[in-house]
């Protein structure tokens, strides 16, 4: 009954592009068609070289072209033979150099006068220094505080954490000139709860809103994440307790006597609990904001007060989709979401912290020990493989069919989905561009007598789509999604992924991990900075 119903939709035929296969010539890519050309060279400077025996140059000549077509023409997992061997071998440069090892210096003071950085995540003294909060001048300029480092590896080592005028949390990447700002999502009702009538109108408030950030100037980068974490059953108790004692509510021994005794009871049993926690994280250029930050006395003070005109604004987009903005992260509740992906067995003891210690101090959100792995990442307490959804579903996406990825089980997991805005005009010029390459490249497959392929011609009806989308108004968006499957052992981590790759195809999505790539993996889903340098 329900698929009927949605078959009547307008989103029934609703699908996305498939993973680009074509390329600048007879459907190589760049990697390849430079591959190739290197290789053209060799083979001539070999033919040139060997000696005058035409016999052996032939052979020496062909033995070559042969290795170098084996590395240029084949797509293992979708992607070209070349792309990986470039990637092992950054791998392999990156371990030669120590790049892929990070290991905690304590004796490193966290910011100055700070005497002791040792905060642990389930001790109830904590003696660091918190950034200073910003202040607002007679003047009504913002007076920034001293930030904190957040001690990440490699090049987030470099981010600070200020704390805005109100007490939100805003990181500063003085490279990039960025900063990111985190609200926590909250959804009033399930979505699959909604009627069909709902769910369109949700989906259609949640199209307008990327639109809108997408439209903003100055958001450089949006992710949404969500994550299946493990919380304290007694914080859940007390919680409970707690929200009885507010508005006259009634208890829920009034309400159900048997349903509260068996909630008390299994909270009482229960070490901890599965829990799902979003948020959305706004990254923002400050060099597309710079007459805007001018005018507002300029600085990381001028950055925060503009952040805080942008959070307004992204609250007001995101309510008609359903869900709202909580609040915005504090430095701490951040740090302790950091510190959770970092340090699984950790989220029970963080999730118990109440009063001025609720979360972790910003100088202990970092790790204590990284390693990167071909396929996976180890850090203090915990094993994580990142995959990156390759496929998308191609016919007729359902609503909510990440639901399958969301809730495929109670292990810890997060699925981020990035969405980078483009230029519109420059996106234009490219489909444009990618279309009149397809068509030479269908030329020259029709003048050398190749046979018609139908993932040859779907590709030209994606890319007439994504013209139609941006001639008729939406707006340019790269897309990326992420999905972190974290495990206590090597054994845990493989039956979580396995159950991963089994729901996969429930949601007519493919999966694949980011080989040699986990660590950028990693950071770009599991942790709320907004950093992607996954390709």
């Amino acid at each position: 009954m329900t698929t009927q119903t949605y078959e009547e939709t307008e989103w029934a035929s609703t699908h996305f592009q498939r993973e680009k296969q074509s390329g600048v010539f007879l459907g190589l890519g760049k990697s390849q068609v430079w591959a190739l050309a290197i290789g053209l060279v060799i083979v001539l400077g070999i033919w040139f070289a060997a000696p005058a025996t035409f016999p052996v140059r032939v052979l020496i000549a062909l033995i070559v072209a042969a290795g170098v077509l084996a590395v240029v023409i084949p797509r293992p997992a979708g992607r070209p033979l070349v792309e990986w061997v470039l990637l092992a071998g950054a791998y392999t440069a990156r371990g030669a150099w120590g790049f892929l090892q990070f290991r905690r210096q304590w004796h490193e003071e966290p910011v100055p006068g700070t005497s002791d950085p040792s905060d642990e995540a389930g001790d109830d003294e904590d003696t660091s220094e918190e950034p200073d909060r910003a202040v607002i001048t007679d003047k009504g300029a913002v007076k920034p505080g001293k930030p904190q480092r957040l001690f990440l590896a490699g090049e987030f080592d470099e981010l600070l954490l200020y704390t805005m005028p109100d007490g939100q949390a805003m990181v500063w990447d003085p490279r990039k000139r960025e900063a990111v700002v985190v609200a926590k999502i909250r959804t009033d009702k399930a979505f699959e709860l909604e009627s069909l009538e709902h769910q369109e109108d949700r989906t259609r408030a949640f199209s307008e809103m990327l639109t809108g950030l997408g439209r903003l100037r100055g958001v450089s980068l949006v992710t949404m994440s969500d994550q299946t974490t493990m919380i304290s059953g007694a914080n859940t108790k007390a919680w409970y307790l707690r929200r009885q004692r507010m508005d006259g509510m009634r208890t829920g021994a009034e309400v159900d006597p048997f349903l509260h005794e068996a909630f008390m009871s299994a909270m009482s049993q229960e070490q901890g609990m599965a829990h799902h926690e979003m948020w959305l994280t706004v990254v923002l250029s400050e060099r597309e904001l710079r007459n805007r930050v001018k005018q507002s006395h300029g600085g990381i003070g001028g950055m925060m007060r503009v952040s805080a005109e942008m959070m307004r604004t992204i609250e007001n987009l995101v309510a008609p989709t359903g869900a709202q903005v909580d609040s915005w992260h504090t430095p701490r509740s951040l740090s302790a979401v950091i510190r959770s992906a970092f340090d699984p067995e950790s989220s029970v003891a963080i999730s118990e912290r109440s009063g001025e210690f609720r979360g972790v101090a910003p100088h202990a959100a970092g790790p204590m020990s990284l390693d990167v792995h071909r396929s996976h990442l180890s850090s203090d307490s915990g094993l994580h493989r990142t995959f990156m959804i390759s496929e998308w579903p191609q016919h007729g996406a359902r609503f909510g069919f990440l639901d399958k990825l969301i809730f495929v089980g109670d292990f810890r997991h997060t699925v981020t989905i990035i969405q980078k805005p483009r230029d519109q005009q420059k996106a234009l010029r490219q489909t444009r561009g990618r279309k009149s390459t397809w068509e030479s490249s269908d030329r020259t497959r029709r003048r050398i007598g190749m046979a018609p392929s139908l993932e040859h011609e779907r590709e030209l009806a994606d890319i007439e789509q994504e013209e139609g989308e941006l001639v008729s108004g939406h707006r340019a968006l790269t897309q990326v999604g992420l999905i972190t499957v974290t495990g206590r052992d090597a054994e845990e981590l493989e039956a979580n992924c396995a159950e991963l790759f089994a729901q996969a195809p429930n949601s007519n999505c493919e999966v694949r991990p980011l080989w040699w790539q986990q660590d950028s993996g990693f950071i770009a889903s599991a942790l709320p900075l907004g950093r992607i340098v996954v390709k």
